[in-house]
């Protein structure tokens, strides 16, 4: 349906480093969603919309309305498979707020209802989610058997779009995990950024330039990791209110 076309064409505009595009289409596409009173393309959309879109860029109330909309339609209308979108995108509102261990509890139920009702198309993004997870709260391992999980079920799926995220939390983990990964996690995130410029994905390959500048930064490299982070900030049009392109300007001015 259209509505989801409009959703999908809205993540892609998100991708490409067009925020402000991404939402007035994001928004149309829940709108044209409610006029055609579809349940299953409504929850697609306002699910998918706000865990990959609106949590990203920081409009997390905005977020929370779509998910708590998605979990009522699915709850009363018994839609199984979109009660597990919205309790993964409710896990990704949750990472953003800071509240890993909610966070992780909320993700642990969605995948797992996902993987009984075979909704392998989402999973890739929510596994790197509570990887990340498992990384802020200490537990590295399970961090890293999470995102192999990820990668796994990105080859399987054909779910490549998310690979550059899943590629640069995989490095974060490293980075977490001590200085005897250090040279792994710095290749984790050059594939990523790799990953990301194949695809013209701006805003992916903004998050991993971030990750690897901080890296960078902590190991006497700062000239290098400013570079990164201006060839990449300088790309960007528009949405400079978003939070990874003002994580971007404040690396930048501590840098120098």
């Amino acid at each position: 349906m259209r509505p989801i076309t409009l959703c999908y064409q809205a993540i892609t505009y998100w991708l490409l480093g067009f925020a402000e595009k991404s939402l007035r289409i994001g928004q149309q596409a829940i709108e044209e969603a409610h006029i055609a009173n579809h349940r299953v393309s409504l929850c697609i959309v306002l699910g998918l919309f706000s865990s990959i879109v609106l949590v990203r860029i920081g409009a997390l109330e905005a977020a929370e309305r779509c998910i708590n909309e998605v979990a009522d339609i699915a709850e009363r209308h018994s839609l199984v498979p979109y009660q597990a979108l919205g309790l993964c995108a409710k896990g990704s509102l949750l990472v953003a707020r800071g509240d890993s261990a909610a966070a992780d509890q909320l993700l642990d139920r969605g995948l797992a209802r996902m993987r009984e009702v075979a909704l392998s198309l989402y999973t890739t993004i929510f596994l790197s989610e509570r990887a990340s997870v498992f990384g802020s709260l200490g537990q590295i391992e399970k961090g890293l058997a999470e995102i192999e999980a990820a990668e796994f079920q990105a080859a399987q799926s054909s779910a490549l779009w998310c690979m550059p995220e899943v590629v640069r939390v995989k490095g974060e983990l490293l980075v977490r995990h001590g200085g005897a990964k250090d040279a792994e996690a710095e290749q984790c995130f050059l594939q990523s950024i790799g990953w990301a410029r194949r695809q013209k994905a701006l805003s992916w390959e903004l998050r991993t330039s971030i990750s690897l500048a901080g890296f960078w930064r902590d190991r006497d490299r700062a000239a290098e990791a400013s570079e990164l982070v201006s060839r990449v900030y300088r790309r960007f049009t528009e949405g400079f209110e978003t939070t990874d392109l003002q994580k971007a300007k404040a690396l930048l001015d501590a840098l120098g």
